[in-house]
């Protein structure tokens, strides 16, 4: 498909546009629509995680599921292997660098894996990149979308993973787990330290291990050798069961080579805390509906009482649709900034309430209120 980096003019944020090939949905057929859409929804209940592409919501356009997420602004690893900014510094700045990515990258695939989503299709094309070099796992949930997906000729599209980076039970059509991630996640991560893919395919790569792993073109810490020897054993059962023993170990090389502790706090998910509900509630109001987002307002104003976010978004939503007066909005408004001594809000509310004024003086319909992420 196609990705597009769109403007959400409500939110004030750039969105990464994902929409798939008209193909895979011939018009009307309403049970391949729905089951893509129940597979990016996985993606999108992982909630927000800071190495995790944050999916917000699949909308239907022009008769396509279209896919609305996270923009992240350094594109993707495979981009900068390619165009060798990875490679950028001192060699003590590209060290730290690569082993950072593989630890976020691993921690990411952690995460999803403690929620019961295996990705089945870790690639370098689906760990984007900010421009600080924070790394986010994306696409969670699409290969096994692919999977459901039949073409025009009616054929069923079998494994929905990239041929490059899978492994040899996945080519054969076994059942994905954790390990499969795993052997993916390491090719992933060698190919940075080969500064491009040397193989032709993933399976193949288990049968010549040594020979890859030593086509490497930057050093290659020996603790690191050691582990992605491990991950790329043909026989499943043979390496790291899970993504946390994987960590754990990454610590020990980071902290062998640099002679430093990681410096990345542990990653903390934020699933349904204050500021997840209130995106959930902002992209339940984006597909039309606005009973649940103000359902889960509720929730996050419950969870966390000062929640400025939730409640900037819920007294302004609930003055917008009427449900409560100027004088009320600002009393309640005012109790919450007040309480956080928070002048920057202040300045917000005013500048939203001046805003809708001049349009209901204009006589308009208002479709759209001024919220924030």
């Amino acid at each position: 498909g196609s990705v597009w980096r769109v403007h959400h003019q409500s939110w004030n944020t750039d969105l990464a546009m994902k929409r798939p090939q008209p193909r895979f949905f011939v018009e009307g057929n309403r049970r391949r629509k729905e089951s893509f859409i129940q597979e990016c929804e996985a993606w999108i209940n992982l909630n927000l995680h800071p190495n995790i592409v944050s999916c917000y919501y699949v909308r239907e356009i022009g008769g396509v599921p279209t896919i609305f997420s996270e923009w992240m602004d350094n594109g993707s690893l495979k981009d900068r292997i390619r165009d060798g900014s990875l490679y950028e510094g001192i060699k003590t700045e590209q060290e730290e660098r690569l082993l950072d990515l593989a630890i976020q990258f691993a921690r990411g695939l952690r995460y999803s894996h403690d929620n019961g989503l295996i990705h089945r299709d870790v690639k370098p094309d689906n760990l984007l990149l900010t421009k600080e070099w924070d790394a986010k796992v994306s696409d969670f949930g699409l290969a096994k979308a692919r999977d459901k997906a039949i073409s025009e000729d009616g054929t069923v599209h079998k494994g929905g993973y990239t041929p490059e980076y899978c492994s040899g039970e996945q080519a054969a059509g076994l059942l994905a787990d954790a390990r499969t991630d795993v052997y993916s996640w390491a090719l992933t991560v060698l190919e940075m330290y080969t500064k491009g893919r040397v193989w032709e395919s993933g399976p193949e790569v288990s049968e010549n291990r040594e020979q890859y792993i030593n086509a490497v073109k930057l050093p290659l810490p020996e603790g690191l050798r050691g582990l992605l020897y491990r991950c790329l054993e043909t026989d499943a059962d043979k390496r790291p069961g899970d993504f946390a023993e994987i960590e754990e170990t990454l610590y020990k090389i980071y902290k062998d080579e640099t002679g430093n502790d990681y410096p990345r706090e542990a990653s903390k998910a934020a699933a349904d805390t204050a500021d997840s509900l209130n995106n959930r509630a902002l992209s339940m109001l984006d597909l039309g509906k606005s009973e649940e987002a103000e359902m889960l307002w509720e929730r996050s104003i419950r969870y966390s009482p000062q929640s400025r976010l939730a409640n900037y978004n819920y007294l302004i939503w609930q003055w917008r649709t009427g449900k409560i007066d100027d004088t009320e909005c600002g009393r309640r408004f005012s109790l919450v900034a007040e309480n956080q001594n928070d002048p920057l809000l202040m300045n917000i509310k005013r500048a939203a309430f001046q805003e809708a004024r001049a349009v209901k003086a204009a006589n308009a319909v208002l479709n759209r209120p001024v919220l924030c992420r």
